[in-house]
């Protein structure tokens, strides 16, 4: 879809604020376009006053889109989700970072009319307290007139649920000899790692927040127990599509 399009349709936004094509930016400014289910987020780091091509447009702006709503997207987007769940249509309510998420959950999901939906909430535990973070978002969800939601936390990333299938990641990235590391610890109980990021990026350098959750994604095993979390979200999804 093209900008002008995206304006038209009430997808761009400035300080909360619907803009036309013709609006003028400023240095620092955050614009939100919202597309693929995401809110990606840009700074404005210089101005420029005619139409160039989209590779000078990259100089002039920076993407700062939360990289946890990246994650989740890529992995939704990969055809991970809509395989565990045939039949059933889906949609994602995506959160401009975990403080929109708490701000906005309620009224995004009072907001939502699609007769019979039910929601299943996600986010990275990152430092927080799993369980202060799930106690709070099931308050907020009953408080939304949706008590019946699951809450399900990734501890401590996303990544953490990779870490627990090397077959998986071998497999999206076209890697080899990853599988054999399976049994050690933080890879047969890489929930306790604070840092799964970062322990992926090691063992494979060409792994991308994006593309690479999508690529994984495509291969994910539903009956892998190595991560507590991802057990807990599978059980969640199965709880919704056979409800």
């Amino acid at each position: 879809m093209r900008p002008t399009d995206l304006c038209k349709r009430h997808k761009v936004s400035i300080d909360g604020q619907p803009v036309k094509p013709s609006r003028d930016v400023s240095v620092g400014q955050v614009v939100i376009v919202r597309k693929e289910g995401l809110s990606w987020q840009y700074r404005v780091l210089r101005c420029i006053d005619q139409r160039v091509g989209a590779q000078l447009v990259k100089n002039c702006c920076e993407d700062i889109t939360p990289k946890e709503e990246k994650d989740k997207l890529a992995l939704i987007k990969g055809g991970w989700v809509p395989r565990r769940a045939k039949g059933l249509g889906y949609r994602c309510l995506v959160f401009e970072g975990k403080q929109d998420l708490e701000r906005r959950l309620v009224q995004r999901m009072r907001g939502y009319r699609v007769p019979n939906a039910k929601f299943i909430v996600l986010r990275d535990q990152d430092a927080s307290d799993c369980k202060v973070i799930k106690k709070m978002l099931v308050q907020k969800c009953c408080e939304a007139r949706h008590p019946d939601a699951v809450v399900r936390i990734a501890c401590y990333e996303l990544e953490s649920w990779y870490l627990a299938d090397l077959a998986a990641v071998e497999r999206g990235l076209g890697l080899s000899n990853l599988v054999k590391h399976q049994k050690e610890r933080q890879f047969s109980s890489p929930d306790i790692y604070p840092s799964p990021s970062q322990t992926l990026k090691k063992i494979a350098p060409s792994y991308q927040k994006v593309s690479g959750s999508r690529a994984i994604g495509l291969f994910l095993d539903p009956s892998n127990t190595c991560s507590s979390s991802f057990e807990a979200f599978i059980t969640g999804l199965k709880k919704l599509c056979n409800g």
